[in-house]
């Protein structure tokens, strides 16, 4: 078992699509990073945003791409045109629910072509617009095809057992819509 509790023969097979979801810093990319390329695995990272896709070159010392950039095609201003198809035989999809719900689709198009890996915390503050939507698309997605889910509730962040406990109330109030000052 790795990390993740899931078996290396789960977490490498295209046919499962791997759903990680957890509170920020709980070491998702990380650990996923570490296990792709202990086994040698060359792999496409792509996030949301521009801003996340240079940091996860400067962390893994990789190239990376935008979800809309490296999945699908943008024609003259317009996101999500079409879909691409694969040039990696592993996907990692960072932050999906920042998204557009036409990425569900390319998982659904994808899954045994190559091996998809979504990382994602359904509980971040997402668009009021599509925010909702996305995160069913998330949790509808286990029941059309096969997928192995994971969720994270320990963060690295926290330098000490007070700010553990707030981060653990902050994460777990969203549940309750508790707003937490």
């Amino acid at each position: 078992m790795n990390f993740f509790g899931i078996s290396n023969k789960d977490f490498l097979d295209k046919n499962k699509v791997k759903i990680i979801t957890g509170i920020a810093g709980s070491a998702k990319s990380s650990n996923i990073h570490s296990i792709l390329d202990s086994a040698g695995i060359q792999y496409m990272r792509t996030t949301s945003t521009h801003r996340l896709r240079a940091d996860a070159e400067r962390r893994f010392n990789m190239k990376c791409h935008t979800i809309a950039g490296g999945l699908f095609f943008n024609d003259d201003g317009r996101f999500f045109t079409g879909e691409r198809s694969p040039t990696f035989s592993t996907v990692v999809i960072d932050e999906i629910l920042q998204t557009d719900r036409r990425v569900f689709d390319w998982c659904r198009a994808y899954v045994g072509i190559c091996n998809i890996i979504i990382t994602t915390d359904e509980k971040q503050m997402l668009s009021v617009g599509c925010g909702d939507g996305m995160v069913d698309e998330l949790r509808a997605l286990p029941n059309e095809i096969d997928c192995v889910v994971v969720e994270l509730k320990k963060s690295y962040r926290p330098v000490n057992d007070i700010t553990e406990r707030l981060y653990a109330a902050m994460y777990n109030s969203v549940d309750s819509e508790k707003i937490m000052w």
